[in-house]
């Protein structure tokens, strides 16, 4: 598990700021998808490689692409989406825990949906940057990642700041990166026994062009 792993409020931050945490996710989703696979390296849109990996274009260069307005044409984004990429069943294509039972307990963050994405995972990237817990009794403490449903711990983000803010939100410290086809649990440490609230994760998922089924 990574240390440098916490929630960096909105409320403290600028609209600049925010813009820059979701470029800086995009720049490591786009550069990861070229690492796996799933997006080809253009060099005509890339020109500048990495000097510790030649293969790869640099992240300040994809960075400065992006900020010029550019997109590459060989991957697709959009938003992870519970029936299509989780496998949840109908009805529930929304962020939603199941009911908070018991106090210190994980809970996912997709109902009854264990482990994500367990669904249509082929050449699909995810990258998490934002969390937001929108009730006004906040219910949880912890938010956790995992290999699988009970695994090892991947992150483990402090959500009890968000307690005292206006708006409920923070982005991530890093960008949290999902390669595709590996399946991962997105939990929350119960706090308080309530009803199934939200808990949306702002996140980018890539594809191939063409491939996008949304």
């Amino acid at each position: 598990m990574g240390s440098r792993q916490y929630v960096v409020l909105t409320n403290s931050m600028t609209l600049a700021d925010q813009k820059d945490y979701r470029i800086n996710a995009l720049t490591a989703g786009i550069q990861r998808s070229i690492a796996t696979g799933i997006a080809t390296w253009d060099k005509t849109e890339f020109p500048t490689a990495d000097p510790a990996n030649p293969a790869q274009p640099s992240m300040q260069c994809v960075k400065s692409f992006l900020v010029a307005g550019g997109w590459p044409k060989s991957l697709d984004v959009r938003e992870f989406q519970p029936i299509l990429d989780a496998g949840a069943g109908a009805g529930t294509d929304m962020w939603g825990t199941a009911a908070l039972a018991v106090v210190g307990t994980l809970y996912s963050v997709i109902g009854a949906v264990g482990t994500l994405p367990i669904a249509n995972r082929a050449n699909k990237l995810l990258v998490i940057y934002k969390v937001a817990v929108p009730v006004a009794n906040f219910p949880v403490a912890r938010l956790v990642f995992r290999n699988n449903a009970a695994g090892n711990l991947l992150a483990q983000y402090d959500l009890e700041p968000l307690m005292a803010q206006t708006i409920p939100e923070g982005y991530l410290s890093e960008p949290f990166v999902v390669d595709a086809n590996t399946q991962f649990a997105v939990q929350v440490l119960a706090s308080q026994v309530s009803a199934s609230i939200k808990v949306v994760l702002g996140n980018f998922l890539f594809e191939p062009t063409g491939q996008t089924n949304a």
